[in-house]
């Protein structure tokens, strides 16, 4: 297969109606809804990779752990998902009036191997741009 006929589909989650963003012109489809209505209205539905990026934090602990096992299902074989997340517990609130932007819980990389994930980064260290961050990868095998 050439590169001109791969095809790619970009998707994206936002629940908070008041939130834009100027790259959604580049994604196919940007669905107004939660993660969790979003897991059932795809059912069927997998995907070669997902990102997951500053999100889970936004959710209680339990809750979060059980998206992410959600997440982990609907890849295709071969297919990753990446996760990003605070590497120290950062209080926040409601910003910009979303109280979606709250942060409910913290994990530690611990969360992410014990469920298959590589830890690319361990968010407990500072990086070069002074950022405490936990990255990690799951490949479906």
């Amino acid at each position: 297969m050439g590169v001109g006929d791969m095809k790619c589909r970009i998707e994206g989650v936002e629940p908070f109606q008041d939130y834009k963003n100027p790259n959604w012109q580049h994604y196919n489809a940007v669905w107004r809804r939660t993660i969790q209505d979003h897991l059932v209205f795809a059912k069927g539905t997998e995907y070669d990779c997902i990102l997951f990026l500053d999100v889970i934090e936004h959710f209680k602990r339990l809750e979060g752990l059980s998206i992410l096992e959600q997440l982990m299902e609907k890849l295709l074989p071969g297919g990753v998902l990446i996760v990003s997340t605070p590497g120290q517990f950062e209080e926040q609130g409601a910003e910009y009036g979303n109280e979606l932007e709250k942060h409910l819980s913290f994990y530690e990389p611990e969360d992410f191997s014990s469920r298959g994930f590589v830890v690319l980064k361990d968010g407990r260290e500072q990086d070069q741009f002074l950022q405490y961050i936990t990255v990690a990868k799951f490949i479906n095998a």
